[in-house]
């Protein structure tokens, strides 16, 4: 546990909760981007054999499971929903 989670578990408990959730969350993301990446390889076999459709339909579960949980962290941190995106 990083030094800022560990403060945050100490401070608040229940954002630490949220906080530890929605980190977990940002891992499964970076699971998919590199999965996304290494199925447009055709010689690269490991991740999902080539199953474009198995992994569009993991993809599209795991970003709806993934948006619950930083929603959740967004709304204790500002009070709102998390509804807009931006990309870089």
């Amino acid at each position: 546990m990083s030094k800022q989670l560990l403060g945050v578990a100490i401070a608040d408990p229940k954002l630490y909760t949220l906080l530890q959730s929605a980190f977990d969350a940002t891992g499964e993301l970076e699971h998919l981007r590199v999965s996304i990446i290494h199925i447009a390889d055709p010689q690269d076999d490991e991740v999902f054999g080539g199953d474009f459709e198995g992994l569009a339909d993991y993809g599209l579960e795991e970003l709806a499971r993934s948006y619950v949980q930083l929603d959740a962290l967004y709304r204790e941190c500002t009070g709102k929903r998390l509804e807009g995106h931006r990309m870089r």
